[in-house]
Order: C-alpha cells, then structure tokens, then sequence
C-alpha cells in the first residue's frame, strides 16, 4: 500500500488585534493522497510562540486527547478531503509580535510520510494617546473663560473602534452657558 499525504493552503497569513482571550479559527484541507485508507496525526507547533496558543484541532471525525497541540483523523479513504479547523487565542503582545504556527498532517500508516501548513500572525493593534491642555494658561481669574483641549492620536498599527473618552474637569470649574 502507498501512504501519502497534503494539507493545503501551504501558506496563510493574518494580521489580528490581540484578541482579550476571545478565539479564533483557521482552516486547513487534508488529502489523502495515498493509495489507501489511511489515519492521521495532526500536529501543530508554533515558531516563537510569544503570540499564539492553540485551543483545539476539530473535525469530522477527528479526535483529540488532553493536548490541545495535536489530534487524530479516523480512517479518511484514498482521494478523499476533510476541513480541520485549528482554534486559537493570541495574546496580548507588542505591536509587530509575528508568530507562526505550523499544522503537519503525519500518515500513520507511513509515518516518514508528512505535509505541513503555515499560519502566519502578525500583532497590529492601536496605540491610543492623549494630550490635555487648557487655554489661557497659569491661575486665571474668576469668571474668567478658558478652553479645554483633549487630543487622541493612534500611533498604532490598527483603527481603533468604540472609543470613548471620558474626562473631567476641576471641580472649581462651572459650565459657561
């Protein structure tokens, strides 16, 4: 019997914001590409692994044990496809933190016999800033006007969204109608 097999695409990649703990998923193909029935290991490992952590490997008919990095496929037959989904968190890391995570299909039936897959992330995430001042500077006098001035700048490598900013002001100073 001829044992083989491809995991596609070879490549993908990602640019994420660092997720608070949420997951998220990737796909893969497996193929068998042997001439025979065969079973699975499917194996993940991370390159640095400063941003990614694996959560599970799922997928008609594949089985995982305690170790969120691997699991098996049941008997997948000769031609025959299966999507796996690899679960994963990213950590809140710096801005341009890339990781990759490899997922390598392994025949059981010909061990020697592998195909691996690269998931590329890189961290992009906002940097917020703020600049307060107020204007005329120093102790004006009472009943004196001044203005408040709040800038926010994102310096980061992400659109920010749902920003609010909430600011107060001295409690010697009253609203001018």
């Amino acid at each position: 019997p001829y044992y083989d097999v491809a995991i596609a695409p070879a490549t993908q990649s990602l640019t994420t914001l660092p997720t608070n703990g949420a997951t998220r998923t990737v796909t893969f193909t497996l193929q068998n590409i042997g001439a025979v029935s065969d079973n699975y290991d499917l194996l993940t490992s991370k390159s640095p692994g400063t941003a990614i952590t694996v959560v599970s490997i799922t997928g008609t008919s594949i089985t995982q044990g305690a170790n969120p990095d691997s699991a098996r496929r049941a008997a997948l037959a000769s031609a025959a496809t299966v999507t796996v989904t690899v679960t994963y968190k990213v950590a809140n890391v710096a801005v341009g933190t890339v990781d990759t995570l490899t997922l390598t299909g392994r025949s059981v039936g010909n061990p020697v016999k592998t195909s691996p897959a690269l998931f590329v992330v890189t961290v992009m995430k906002p940097v917020l800033g703020i600049a307060k001042s107020v204007s005329p500077g120093g102790s004006p006098l009472p009943g004196a006007s001044i203005t408040f001035t709040s800038t926010l700048t994102n310096s980061g490598t992400a659109s920010a969204s749902s920003v609010a900013i909430v600011d107060s002001i001295p409690s010697w100073v009253e609203y001018k109608v």
